[in-house]
């Protein structure tokens, strides 16, 4: 049986950085144009990086050009994963099956094209805030004796096992053209769903253990109609696509801000901890 094989293999790396420098002045003399002349000065610096290296692998096989297997997998390593985490996998797989061109089906002239496809498929959301993972202070003052006296206190309890929340499809459709392709109609069936979903939480004084968060979210399941053709020998397409979609309310984004001022009071860990 003739056959066929592609391999693909491919490196990724890519980093943002945003630097911000932030100085205020307030009250102002008369003819002062610079923060350096205000009673009150003010001044901030912003620092935020995010790197992401990544690397995949695929292999596309082929039986006679009617059945096709396509296993893909790929792996993300990212700054704001915590120190616990290793690097995030996503595995891929999709069939395709030409039974029109199977010596066994019935032939039709109106018929030009049926095929029979699947795929299954992971995707990751990065952790957008990069200190997440981190357990850091913050310096403020306290009144001592009647004097201001510098002092520390926990910023963030960080995270160490945060994760990527992780995105999980399966595709099921079939798709028919019809007199030499001038008409196609597509049908898919799919069902998403995301897991360790990121978001913001604020602990609750008085209950330390708090009560963990629903890991799993569905996003979607539904069946998805399209329908396009082709008029003579121009190229003119109209696509009629509609979808029945079975979609539960999302309650947080992706990378972890929800209605509202982007915080939940929910008991769990500290701002930033991420889950």
């Amino acid at each position: 049986m003739p056959g066929s094989t592609r391999t693909s293999v491919g490196l990724q790396w890519f980093k943002d950085t945003q630097y911000q420098t932030d100085a205020r002045g307030y009250s102002l003399p008369p003819g002062a144009q610079t923060p350096n002349g205000a009673q009150l000065q003010l001044s901030s610096e912003t620092t935020n990086e995010n790197a992401t290296y990544g690397a995949f692998l695929e292999e596309v096989l082929g039986w006679s050009e009617k059945r096709f297997l396509t296993l893909g997998v790929r792996t993300d390593q990212n700054s704001a994963f915590g120190s616990n985490a290793g690097n995030a996998v996503y595995p891929r797989a999709a069939i395709s099956w030409s039974l029109l061109d199977e010596d066994w089906f019935p032939k039709f002239d109106w018929m030009s094209d049926l095929r029979l496809r699947g795929a299954y498929g992971q995707a990751g959301q990065f952790p957008t805030v990069t200190t997440a993972p981190l357990q850091f202070l913050s310096a403020f003052s306290v009144p001592i004796g009647g004097a201001e006296t510098a002092a520390l206190r926990l910023q963030s309890q960080g995270n160490a096992d945060l994760k990527p929340e992780v995105t999980a499809e399966i595709e099921l459709g079939a798709d028919v053209a019809f007199w030499n392709n001038r008409l196609g109609i597509e049908l898919t069936y799919f069902n998403k769903e995301s897991r360790d979903a990121l978001c913001r939480v604020v602990r609750v004084e008085g209950h330390p253990d708090g009560e963990p968060l629903d890991e799993h979210h569905r996003l979607g399941v539904g069946v998805q109609p399209a329908v396009q053709g082709h008029l003579g020998h121009r190229h003119l397409e109209r696509a009629l696509v509609g979808e029945l979609r079975d979609e539960a309310p999302a309650l947080l984004g992706a990378g972890g801000s929800g209605p509202g001022d982007g915080a939940q009071p929910r008991e769990g860990p500290a701002v930033g901890a991420g889950r």
